[in-house]
């Protein structure tokens, strides 16, 4: 269980990483780099993608769990 937690962890981290990075190439496409500064959008991408997980924290559990409950069984 706790390499199962581990995975979790780092999924969400790696996922948040590609949230931020995916926010700076949308205000460089976008020129909003021209209005305000990247990281404000990288971090609104980030605290959107935050949001998003833990508003749908059961569907992400039961998706992230079900598999490994098939190795299991």
């Amino acid at each position: 269980m706790i390499i199962i937690t581990l995975l979790g962890i780092v999924l969400f981290f790696a996922v948040g990483g590609f949230a931020y990075n995916l926010g700076g190439c949308v205000a460089g496409f976008l020129k909003l780099d021209r209005l305000v500064n990247k990281q404000v959008v990288q971090v609104v991408f980030l605290v959107a993608y935050v949001y998003l997980v833990f508003t749908n924290k059961d569907l992400v559990i039961n998706a992230y769990m079900t598999p490994m409950t098939n190795l299991v069984n």
